[in-house]
């Protein structure tokens, strides 16, 4: 009875296995054919391309819009690289004006020191001229006179240096 079943055992165990195990309709055999599966793969597919171009146009967007912001970047970049340059100018302007300060300010204090010292040694010549009262003296003391005039106007060219 095995040895006739045997034929029809193995009949089924063909068509069994040539039944639609799987969605893939490359995968199977003759009888595996399934058209709702087919179509359902198809959709899927569709979706996927759909979900993928959606994303391409979404990321061309953003690449888009960084660019946008890169180039904003890019500007304002710029535009504070100028303004440091200029202020960088004058700073160094700032510098040379100070350092010449500086120097006029030490030039006019020794000018200042020089006349000092020049009006203390007048200062003396006059005390010593009107301490003595020789004859020969009165033309001393005119020109103690005249220098006198000669120290006060000393003094307020001291004072003009001074104030500068």
């Amino acid at each position: 009875m095995l040895k006739k079943l045997t034929p029809v055992i193995l009949v089924c165990l063909a068509l069994v296995a040539g039944c639609a195990t799987t969605d893939d309709p490359h995968a199977g055999g003759l009888f595996s054919y399934n058209p709702e599966a087919y179509q359902k793969r198809v959709q899927t597919r569709e979706q996927q391309l759909q979900a993928e171009e959606q994303q391409k146009a979404q990321n061309q967007q953003t690449a888009a819009y960084l660019q946008k912001q890169k180039a904003a970047k890019e500007a304002e970049k710029k535009a504070l690289n100028k303004k440091i340059a200029e202020l960088d100018s004058k700073v160094a302007k700032a510098e040379y004006d100070i350092r010449k300060v500086k120097l006029d300010t030490e030039a006019k204090k020794a000018e200042f020191e020089r006349i000092s010292g020049r009006l203390q040694q007048v200062k003396s010549d006059i005390t010593s001229i009107k301490n003595s009262k020789s004859p020969e003296n009165e033309a001393k003391v005119k020109e103690a006179k005249r220098l006198e005039k000669k120290l006060d106007s000393l003094l307020e060219e001291a004072e003009a240096l001074s104030r500068m």
